[in-house]
């Protein structure tokens, strides 16, 4: 899965939540100790303390491993 293919996926997932997919965006792999592939770990509107959303996918099935949305109170 390239960097664009999970992007995607994460700005999805998030609509499908009704999560808001703030910029900017932090998205990094994490590639696996033993074997091939890796995680994709997909963070939004990470210069803010409010509104954060974290995706992790699976690089070589597509799965959503992990995903979150913080939403803090004023």
């Amino acid at each position: 899965m390239s960097e664009a293919e999970a992007l995607a996926l994460a700005r999805r997932v998030s609509e499908q939540e009704g999560w808001p997919f703030l910029e900017p965006i932090s998205i990094v792999f994490r590639k696996r100790w033993f074997g091939r592939g890796g995680t994709w770990a997909i963070h939004t509107h990470i210069d803010s303390m409010n509104g954060h959303i974290g995706i992790t996918i699976d690089d070589q099935t597509g799965a959503i491993l992990e995903k979150r949305y913080a939403n803090l109170p004023r």
